[in-house]
């Protein structure tokens, strides 16, 4: 081969060569391109199925006590039996005898959801006092839950221990204690999908041949699931208040959605796929418990609640009337309905608009009055509803309380009561007026003052409102003069006499026979050295333990107080 041909043979192989290089070159590229896509779309399943399985399940826990409690034993004879007893292991039973106790319970677990992922469980218990030596350790087994069918004692008591080991827990005396049960989680899953939904747990001492054992009580089964069905909506909340209806809404929960229910008062209402909703045809002013439900394929699940109330349905317009021109009382908040009847008192005129929520009236008389609205929703079986309105026509009118007799020397207090109207202001009087008699109005009450002179006296009171001044209220007082009291001796050492006369109003001697006193003793420093309570027109009162000095002596015989200086000298 020449140089030339050998040229062109080099060159051929060349270009063979680097065609050969970018096949391979491709094929890698190609292959790894197809791994990394095979991955992505791995990683992005994984994705999925981790969000799917955490945010499209809803998390639960139940707690079960036993449903069946059998207490198995053997004793120091080889004989079984069963006892209700919290026992569990050696205990003595007294002299040389003893008793070996084993523990079969069964829990009835129906009430989980048969499409629940078991997710963890656990059993928590307490212990007591020791029976024997010491506690012991528990040993949890698996056992067939319908061991009770069994009906032989030894039976049972074989198959606490010849069961499939759980767990192990060494115990002290008085704990609580709770324990993981791992192995048992898929025979739960097995069990609610089952048609005898039930699971059976066992647990013995195994230290019970070395005289070890404990008190065993307050045994539960707590297991954790999941449910593919949604967890509750949040933020459930009430907008847009009516007197017939109000809206909805709330935030979704997560995981898989297919729609909402609603429910009024436990009764279905309504679905929606939509996070709000609009309620109608409910009644006024009246209280309504509202649930919604989240649910999809699986079934409903759980529920989120709210209470609230509709808007109250009243009259609006003027209570106060001062003449006799026109006018218009509405209904506010008035639901849909089939027609509104007006009635009224026999003192206001109708002028129109019966039939609607607007009622157009008068009146030219003085006093109280009233018109009322009846109707009937056309929806929401509310039954017939009434709303009462009060009006009064014109200036106010009060009556007066207070005291009808005192003493001179007093002040006493009455009180206007509004019988209707409105007042705002108030005079008051006193009649007739003597020098050293007033009245001191405080608005709605008033004090009497009398310290001029006796007599039978008027108290009057004028209402006013912004129709004008009412007619004047009024009552009557009788004021005695006080009572003519005496002490002596004064001063005195060991006791004192008090004598009540007649005052100058004719009072009887009955009437002075049958006044009862609190009868105060006060130092010069206000400090209370005795207090008694005494009766009659005479009577005695002891003061020889007294030290030398001024007192002051109250009488108060309840309408009237009546001081005087006593000397005390031994």
């Amino acid at each position: 081969m020449n140089r030339s041909d050998s040229t062109d043979y080099n060159q051929k192989l060349n270009n063979t060569k680097m065609k050969m290089d970018k096949i391979k070159f491709f094929w890698r590229d190609y292959r790894h391109s197809l791994v990394f896509l095979k991955n992505f779309i791995l990683l992005n399943l994984i994705i999925f199925l981790i969000r799917e399985n955490v945010s499209g399940q809803n998390p639960k826990s139940k707690t079960f006590s036993p449903y069946a409690d059998y207490t198995v034993y053997k004793t120091n004879t080889s004989s079984y039996g069963h006892d209700v007893t919290t026992k569990i292991g050696y205990c003595p039973t007294g002299g040389q005898t003893y008793k070996i106790y084993r523990k079969a319970l069964n829990f009835s677990i129906g009430s989980i959801p048969s499409n629940s992922t078991i997710t963890s469980c656990t059993v928590s218990f307490s212990s007591g006092y020791e029976c024997g030596n010491y506690d012991g350790t528990i040993k949890f087994t698996k056992i067939r839950w319908d061991f009770p069918t069994l009906f032989v004692d030894k039976d049972i008591y074989d198959l606490v221990s010849s069961g499939s080991q759980i767990t192990t827990i060494a115990i002290s005396s008085e704990q609580t204690y709770t324990s993981t049960l791992a192995s048992l989680v898929q025979d739960i899953q097995n069990a609610i999908q089952s048609s005898y939904p039930y699971i059976g747990l066992a647990g013995y001492n195994t230290e019970e041949l070395n005289m070890n054992g404990t008190s065993f009580s307050n045994i539960v089964l707590t297991i954790n699931y999941t449910i593919p069905t949604p967890p509750p909506v949040t933020n459930l909340r009430i907008q847009s208040k009516t007197s017939s209806g109000c809206s909805l809404y709330w935030d979704a929960p997560s995981g898989n959605v297919t729609g909402y229910k609603i429910y009024v008062n436990n009764t279905l209402n309504s679905t929606t796929s939509s996070t709000n909703c609009s309620i109608s045809s409910l009644c006024p002013g009246t209280s309504y418990s509202f649930k919604v439900v989240a649910y999809n394929s699986y079934g409903d699940g759980d529920p989120a609640t709210i209470s609230g109330s509709t808007s109250s349905t009243y009259i609006s317009g003027q209570s106060l009337i001062c003449n006799s021109a026109n006018y218009t009382l509405s209904i506010q908040n008035c639901p849909p309905n089939n027609g509104i009847t007006w009635t009224k008192s026999s003192n206001i005129n109708y002028v129109s608009g019966q039939g609607t929520e607007n009622y157009v009236m008068n009146s030219s008389t003085s006093g109280s009055g009233w018109v009322k609205a009846t109707f009937t929703p056309s929806s929401g079986n509310c039954g017939s509803i009434e709303i009462p309105f009060g009006i009064w026509f014109g200036p106010p009118s009060v009556t007066i309380s207070g005291p009808t007799e005192g003493y001179l020397g007093n002040s006493y207090t009455f009180y206007e009561n509004p019988v209707a109207g409105s007042p705002t202001s108030f005079e008051w009087t006193l009649n007739p007026p003597y020098d050293g008699n007033n009245i001191y109005n405080y608005d709605y009450w008033a004090n009497a003052a009398f310290y001029g002179y006796p007599g039978y006296f008027q108290i009057g009171c004028t209402p006013s409102n912004s129709c004008g001044a009412g007619s004047m209220a009024t009552t009557y007082i009788d004021i005695y003069e006080n009572l003519g009291l005496s002490i002596s001796p004064n001063p005195a050492s060991s006791e004192i006499t008090v004598r009540v006369k007649q005052n100058t109003l004719n009072q009887s001697e009955d009437a002075v026979n049958d006044l009862n006193f609190e009868v105060s003793i006060f130092n010069m420093y206000g400090v209370i050295q005795s207090k008694k309570k005494y009766s009659g027109s005479e009577f005695s009162i002891p003061v020889n333990n007294l030290r030398e000095g001024n007192y002051i002596i109250k009488f108060d015989n309840g309408k009237s107080v009546i001081t005087k200086q006593l000397i005390i000298k031994h």
